[in-house]
């Protein structure tokens, strides 16, 4: 019996289509919550599942619940079509991401 391929972050952001549409760039000063865009959600059970996620403008990648997104934010949760970021040095901030509403 062939044994499956391990799940890579980029074999997610593959899946979820990243790298494949262009991300607009977020200027100036602007607020915390406008750095982050989400891509994709992979949801699984007890915690698991990771995000596709922009910052910056920059492609976007895929992280693992429970890992950084960047120096200041790691990716606490996803389910459905949102994922949730708090602060990964202990402050009580929590941003909530929520993919576009698709068109019927």
């Amino acid at each position: 019996m062939a044994q499956a391929s391990p799940v890579t972050p980029q074999a997610i952001a593959r899946a979820l289509g990243g790298g494949l549409a262009p991300v607009t760039p977020v200027s100036g000063a602007a607020p915390a919550i406008s750095r982050y865009a989400l891509v994709g959600v992979v949801a699984g059970r007890l915690r698991a599942g990771a995000a596709l996620i922009s910052v910056d403008g920059q492609e976007a990648r895929a992280v693992r619940v429970g890992t950084l997104v960047d120096d200041g934010m790691k990716l606490e949760s996803v389910s459905g079509r949102r994922a949730i970021l708090a602060s990964a040095t202990g402050a009580s901030v929590k941003l909530t991401l929520e993919l576009p509403q698709l068109d019927q």
